[in-house]
């Protein structure tokens, strides 16, 4: 889990933090309408906890439409099976040689851009950007 790594002291939130974060109303935006409240903003245990769902939807994307060019470009030609099975199970697996350079970037692109939209500091961005990389078992 992306927040034991990146904040443990910030475990008990979990549930809380997964209760405020609603992508759809909150429009990806920090401190906006339903979704992160404002005194939330900046801190790293749940713009981890944001972070971590959105990877995942986005893999599980990449997944379903193994066919598009976009999946082609993200993901090796024999990793569609592995990355169902770490999807299944992340705890249990790793995406190393799963995605491409590029899939790998375009993940770090999700982060950085979240990090900033959380207005986390540089150095907590770092952090989260290196704690999905190991939870993906790419670092």
């Amino acid at each position: 889990m992306l927040l034991a790594e990146t904040a443990p002291e910030e475990l008990p939130l979990l549930e809380t933090y997964v209760a405020a974060i609603d992508t759809a109303e909150a429009g990806r935006s920090a401190g906006k309408g339903f979704g992160i409240p404002p005194e939330w903003v900046g801190a790293i245990g749940v713009a981890s906890v944001f972070v971590g769902q959105v990877v995942y939807n986005l893999l599980g994307e990449w997944v379903k439409d193994t066919a598009s060019e976009i999946a082609k470009k993200y993901v090796v030609d024999t990793g569609v099976e592995a990355l169902k099975g770490w999807l299944n199970r992340p705890e249990k697996a790793s995406l190393d040689k799963v995605l491409t350079a590029d899939g790998q970037l375009a993940i770090l692109k999700v982060v950085e851009e979240d990090a900033k939209k959380a207005r986390l500091s540089r150095k907590d961005t770092e952090k989260l950007k290196k704690s999905v990389l190991k939870r993906l078992g790419i670092g």
